[in-house]
């Protein structure tokens, strides 16, 4: 089967209508033109492994299948198919990197916010060599093969997607403090995502340009969460793969926020059957300032749901507070910017020119 970067997102809702589902053991990351049956299954860590009808071609292998098929509206409602896929859980991991084992007085102050705050979770620091080995191991095909093409600053963007796909958890930048306890986060438990705006409201293109954003409707990411295995960070490792052969070499478009964003966009939209048409609509008839998905916000219509955090729960300071109306006053994290181009005097002066 010939690879595409089309969405790989399974609904996890109880449809079966030319498949068997069941969950997949953790395999590497695959590379393009690796997804058939004879290779390692497509997803991992309880995500789903497909196998069409038209794959078994013995006539007594087909019949079990087929009858699966015809009692399937009632088997799914046995608790033994209910179980068969779990639920995806963020677990208590806290994932940081740093080149080496050894952070700056100020890097060491923030890290150990994360420590203090959150003992019943277990802390990584990884370093340069690790967050290599990672790569090597654990996407040997997709990631693996660019990784000498790639910037140390687009290294560490790779990992942040990498090991929450791997292993699940808490990612931070190392210039990123924790304010209130994991256990203490108002999210819905079924969430297996959180992902944070940047900004409190669209950006209109020129605007974009001048502050040098990636995407109208950014992401952060300098903190995220997710449960492994997540669909949607695999997208963003399969576009910076496929960037990567387009000769993109910017990092906000091609590892950075820009493909991060690109990818959650992706998701959402596919959350959304009017997210085209109210593009459209947006487009002819354009608003001063809005979201297009409302912040503090569960998405997601399968097991895999994401919640959107408002622009001020991980940062310094709110961004533009006042046209977000899910923006609140509850900081999770703080942001200072210090191995960062931006910084928190550039967020304050584009906050007040907005």
């Amino acid at each position: 089967m010939k690879y595409n970067y089309k969405p790989t997102y399974v609904d996890r809702k109880h449809h079966f209508a030319d498949c068997v589902t069941w969950p997949s053991p953790p395999q590497p990351l695959l590379a393009p033109g690796k997804r058939n049956a004879k290779d390692v299954p497509a997803d991992t860590h309880g995500n789903v492994v497909r196998l069409q009808l038209g794959d078994v071609t013995d006539a007594e292998a087909m019949l079990p299948v087929l009858l699966i098929c015809l009692l399937w509206p009632a088997l799914a409602e046995a608790s033994l198919l209910q179980t068969a896929v779990k639920r995806p859980v963020i677990p208590c991991v806290i994932h940081q990197t740093a080149k080496r084992h050894q952070l700056q007085e100020n890097e060491s102050l923030w890290a150990e916010t994360w420590r203090a705050k959150n003992p019943q979770c277990k802390y990584k620091l990884w370093n340069d060599t690790e967050i290599a080995q990672l790569a090597r191991t654990r996407s040997p095909a997709l990631m693996w093969p660019i990784w000498e093409g790639l910037t140390p600053v687009q290294r560490a963007d790779v990992f942040r997607y990498l090991v929450l796909w791997d292993q699940g958890g808490y990612y931070a930048d190392v210039d990123a403090a924790c304010t209130l306890p994991i256990d203490q986060y108002k999210i819905p438990k079924e969430a297996s995502m959180i992902v944070g705006y940047e900004m409190g409201h669209r950006l209109k293109e020129k605007r974009r340009a001048e502050i040098k954003f990636a995407r109208m409707e950014q992401f952060q990411q300098w903190f995220l969460a997710s449960a492994p295995g997540n669909p949607v960070l695999l997208r963003c490792m399969e576009l910076i793969r496929q960037r990567y052969t387009w000769k993109i070499e910017s990092t906000l478009g091609l590892t950075g926020p820009g493909v991060f964003s690109d990818a959650v966009q992706e998701f959402l939209q596919q959350d959304d059957h009017r997210a085209v048409e109210e593009e459209v609509r947006i487009r002819r008839t354009p608003k001063v300032h809005f979201l297009s998905y409302p912040s503090e916000t569960l998405y997601g219509s399968g097991l895999w749901k994401m919640w959107l955090l408002a622009a001020g729960r991980a940062k310094v300071s709110a961004m533009v507070a006042r046209e977000d109306p899910g923006e609140a006053p509850q900081n999770l994290v703080k942001h200072y910017f210090a191995g960062s181009w931006k910084t928190e005097k550039d967020f304050e002066s584009r906050r007040a020119s907005v």
